[in-house]
């Protein structure tokens, strides 16, 4: 993506282009099982993201949760791309009640010089990658968390840090999450379609990204019960390894776009900081572990997604999966241009 400075000006090239280059780079974005389950519209002044229902977890997702929170982050990664390019966004949220695959529309205000801050998020877009590895021992300090805890309160959701004393509650809410979902055969099978792709598949889970069974406070979510991820663990033991809840008080599709901006700016906060991520997304999955996770946020509110950081125990690069290309998921709308 080609940058522009104050000293160059705004750009001769159809601010169309612009936004279609926005819709690429969200492809970076992460989403649950790496379904990326959205589609870009590309206007000539206005880009819509809208839901993919063909790439909706309908066993493990049924109410589209996780899917909106993944739309939420791709909209996120959009709106960087865009403020690098010189166009801060207005954005609107579920801008029509009789389209609910719509999801938002974002509207280019007048062109503004980026800042350097611009510059860093976008680059960390390109570099972020989850981490399933256990982390080392290396503790994460409170000027980190504290910093990921405002990267989400930009966006209007809480961030709780699980406590000492209720992480084996959470070990127990994994393990739980865990059962229910290899019990369904509808999920179990789900499971099996979506993160057992073979290396370099351009969706789901290909098992050189995922770690087989290993020791750690808080188990990960197994994919199945006969197929281990390929990706070495490493010497981590995740003995390091801070949990947060992000939360909010509300509970529906526009807060769980929300959600999912947050968790994008938490993400790529954390890889700013030299922090490790990974989401574990099925404890919000299944009903009764999200009513747990009330518990432990002493009912303030509603469990959006919960996270495992720490620092990587040893420099092994991290492997991101693959995403669709531009043309799988981008309509450019030609009408208008």
């Amino acid at each position: 993506m080609m940058q522009t400075s104050a000293l160059h000006g705004p750009r001769t090239r159809p601010l169309q282009a612009v936004l279609d280059e926005a819709a690429a780079a969200a492809l970076r974005a992460p989403s649950v099982l790496n379904t990326q389950p959205w589609r870009w519209i590309v206007h000539e002044r206005s880009l819509d993201l809208r839901a993919d229902p063909t790439r909706r977890l309908t066993a493990l997702d049924p109410e589209g949760r996780m899917l909106t929170v993944s739309c939420g982050a791709a909209l996120d990664h959009a709106l960087i791309a865009l403020r690098v390019e010189g166009y801060p966004a207005r954005v609107e949220l579920l801008p029509d009640p009789h389209d609910p695959e719509l999801l938002a529309t974002i509207h280019p205000a007048a062109y503004r010089p980026a800042a350097a801050e611009d510059y860093w998020r976008y680059q960390t877009t390109l570099r972020r990658h989850t981490d399933r590895r256990p982390f080392g021992p290396d503790p994460v300090t409170e000027d980190q968390i504290a910093g990921l805890a405002r990267a989400a309160f930009a966006h209007g959701v809480h961030l709780h840090v699980v406590e000492t004393h209720q992480v084996p509650v959470l070990a127990a809410v994994a393990a739980s999450a865990a059962r229910t979902e290899l019990a369904d055969p509808a999920e179990r099978a789900e499971l099996n379609r979506w993160a057992h792709r073979e290396p370099g598949a351009a969706t789901g889970l290909p098992v050189d990204v995922t770690v087989p069974g290993t020791p750690r406070p808080v188990p990960l979510r197994p994919y199945a019960e006969d197929v281990e991820g390929r990706l070495e663990a490493g010497p981590g033991d995740d003995s390091g390894a801070r949990y947060l809840i992000l939360w909010g008080h509300q509970d529906g599709r526009r807060a769980w776009l929300r959600a999912g901006q947050a968790l994008s700016a938490v993400l790529l906060t954390a890889a700013e900081l030299g922090l490790g991520t990974s989401p574990m997304t099925d404890l919000v999955e299944v009903a009764s572990t999200r009513l747990v996770l009330r518990r432990l946020l002493y009912w303030q509110g509603h469990p959006y997604v919960v996270l495992r950081i720490g620092v990587a125990a040893a420099d092994l690069g991290v492997p991101g999966a693959h995403r669709l290309a531009h043309d799988e998921v981008v309509d450019v709308d030609r009408t208008s241009s």
